[in-house]
């Protein structure tokens, strides 16, 4: 049981205390020069920008470390023998501080190609995007590395941080930008970077190096730098303000991969060890912080996190609100664009085959053909939109998830086979009732299963499960592909959107499965964990007998008999 959480003596923090070599490097050059020297230590980079004015532009100025001050407020602070001592090769603060080094070189390259943005602050802006974690690693090493292997840490990051720390990374580093009087646009980046770019422009973000450093620390935790940092800006959208492409960002995933593996033979920085009185100085100084900002303060902090978290639950609502209307429009626009098609087709299709019946020519009877040939074809996917648009009315009964999964495994088998793709079934022990349409819900599984076998590599593999979480099961499809671009997640269940080769698939299967899951009262969404770049999970309503529910009125009772 620990004596004060994490959290709380993190907020206490004079500094982050340099390596002697940065010091060095500060003390003996100009910045262009110590600059190399310096930039992948957090704490020189961020003692170096303490001294920005705080509403300053997101500019590196050369003369910056010629400043006296600079070199005076650390000797001070060393001789004081401050808290704040990170040791970057700790194995417990390796992962943080090579996560940070990936949002720094990320920042800096898409920087270098969008142009009209100082390379520098880019980097900096990456390299201190975790402002909270390096607070936490200097207080407890221990503590960020029980946060990264929790066991919900990818699902829950700010419970789980609330729970070891007392405090989110987050919000321990807006606290720290605060308190720190570091500039307007790396405050915003530190302590707002869930927001979208418009609202953080309103706390001093600078607009472009906000985005370039939101699009590098998207790309970098999507690619295993994962440290829960928040990202209020989707990808498609990113790029499009930044004005980079898809084959921009793959040059830049290219470049990084090779400046990674340069970077990773090199050693980080070294901190001295830390004085054997820092324990009665940090008291001394948490007393002094404590009585100088008491409890207006502290209060006035919580009320910003609350505001804070209400804007990104809102913003997250109305996206969801958004995104739902979106696809009630498609259906509507397939129902209707469904029917009117359907009419003059019947008539092509009629009429070529009365012409194909009283045609001798033989030439002209394989044209005839051809014609009928893609009338159906297009019927056929008019059906497969109108299911998608307006599927029967569901009947729903009790039905064992399991058993609908079971079979729709073994129906799929064979097509997986041909594409040398392994299903597995982690088929559950308890019972699984739920209350759906039985054929609706095993379409809706098949569309899901063959898409995940199309997404899977030969050799690859695609496993299914049954939970139960919060009253529903959940029947989960995983695949072993590298999964959808981040710029595709948003469109996985529009109508006719694929992302295969164009003319390869209609891109109805996850849209129709979604649709059927919606009609009978459950959910699909697109939930990938660390470990499995693909993974859908449909939500089904829980079946309830008569005999648990006293409130069940006679005709509910039809509804629930076993088919």
């Amino acid at each position: 049981m620990r004596v004060s959480e994490p959290g709380e003596s993190a907020i206490e923090l004079p500094w982050l205390r340099p390596a002697t070599a940065s010091l060095v490097a500060l003390a003996r050059s100009s910045l262009p020069m110590a600059w190399t020297a310096i930039k992948s230590d957090p704490a020189a980079v961020l003692h170096l920008l303490r001294h920005f004015p705080t509403n300053s532009s997101a500019t590196f100025p050369n003369d910056l470390s010629s400043s006296p001050a600079i070199l005076e407020s650390a000797l001070r602070h060393v001789q004081q023998n401050s808290a704040g001592a990170v040791d970057w090769s700790h194995p417990d603060v390796m992962p943080v501080h090579v996560a940070a080094l990936a949002y720094a070189q990320l920042s800096e390259m898409i920087a270098m190609r969008v142009g009209r943005c100082d390379s520098a602050c880019a980097w900096a802006g990456g390299l201190l995007a975790p402002l909270g974690w390096f607070a936490i690693c200097a207080i407890e090493p221990e503590a960020a590395a029980d946060c990264l292997r929790h066991p919900i840490y990818a699902e829950h990051v700010p419970e789980v941080q609330c729970e070891l720390w007392g405090l989110d990374a987050h919000a321990l580093g807006r606290r720290l930008a605060r308190r720190w009087a570091i500039p307007d646009w790396l405050r915003a980046i530190v302590g707002y970077l869930g927001l979208s770019a418009h609202d953080a422009a309103q706390v001093g973000a600078d607009d472009r190096l906000f985005r370039i450093v939101q699009l590098a620390v998207l790309l970098a935790q999507t690619n295993g730098h994962h440290l829960g940092l928040p990202v209020g800006t989707n990808c498609a959208e990113l790029l499009t303000s930044l004005g980079l492409s898809e084959e921009d960002l793959n040059a830049i995933g290219a470049e990084w991969c090779i400046t990674r593996t340069v970077r990773s033979q090199r050693s980080p920085p070294k901190t001295d060890v830390v004085p054997a009185l820092l324990p009665e100085l940090l008291v001394l100084a948490i007393d002094k912080r404590r009585l100088e900002h008491g409890p207006y303060g502290q209060k006035l902090e919580a009320e910003i996190d609350r505001l804070q978290q209400a804007l990104a639950e809102q913003r997250q609502t109305e996206t969801e609100r958004l995104h739902r209307q979106k696809l009630r429009s498609m259906v509507e626009l397939a129902a209707g664009a469904g029917h009117e098609i359907n009419n003059p087709l019947a008539v092509i299709s009629g009429q070529s085959q009365y012409l194909l019946r009283k045609e001798e020519d033989t030439t002209r009877q394989e044209s005839l053909r051809t014609i009928i040939r893609q009338t159906e074809r297009i019927h056929q996917i008019l059906t497969d939109l109108m299911q998608f648009a307006r599927p029967a009315q569901p009947r729903r009964m009790h039905h064992e998830l399991s058993a609908l999964v079971s079979e729709v495994v073994d129906h799929q088998t064979p097509f997986a086979a041909t594409r040398s793709v392994r299903l597995e079934w982690f088929e559950p022990k308890e019972l699984t009732p739920v209350l759906v349409d039985g054929p609706m819900i095993r379409t809706a599984l098949a569309a899901l299963v063959r898409n995940a076998v199309e997404a899977a590599p030969k050799d690859g593999w695609v496993r299914l499960s049954v939970e139960n979480a919060d009253g529903q099961w959940q029947a989960i499809v995983e695949d072993s592909g590298t999964g959808p671009l981040p710029s595709q997640v948003e469109h996985l269940f529009d109508p006719f959107f694929s992302g295969r080769v164009a003319g390869r698939g209609r891109g109805l299967g996850l849209p129709t499965a979604w649709r059927l899951a919606q009609e009978n009262g459950g959910d699909l969404r697109f939930d990938p964990l660390s470990e499995s770049p693909s993974r859908f999970v449909m939500s089904l309503p829980h079946f309830i007998p008569i005999a648990e529910s006293p409130s069940a009125q006679p005709d509910e009772f039809l509804n629930r008999k076993i088919a």
